[in-house]
């Protein structure tokens, strides 16, 4: 598998979470800046693996990896998002 993604960011919020002894207090704000792409692109592939147990039964393997191209962030940072995922396809 070899292929290209797309994603749409449509929202953006600061999610806070608090830890006191047995006490958990969350809040959220709406990121209101200009600070975040609206489309990002990705690069993914993958290798997969099928095995039929029968005519009516198979079992599916495909570990992707997917490479996005920029970060949802405009800001230049030293980090670089890299996620690996697994999934199967039914055939």
């Amino acid at each position: 598998m070899l292929g290209t993604a797309i994603s749409i960011n449509t929202t953006n919020r600061y999610d806070t979470i608090y830890y006191s002894s047995e006490k958990v207090i969350s809040t959220s704000q709406q990121a209101d800046s200009d600070d975040f792409r609206t489309v990002n692109y990705a690069f993914q592939t993958g290798i997969g693996w099928q095995y039929a147990f029968s005519e009516r039964f198979m079992m599916v393997l495909t570990p992707t990896f997917k490479f996005w191209m920029r970060g949802v962030l405009k800001k230049k940072t030293t980090s670089t998002a890299i996620s690996i995922l697994s999934g199967s396809m039914q055939g």
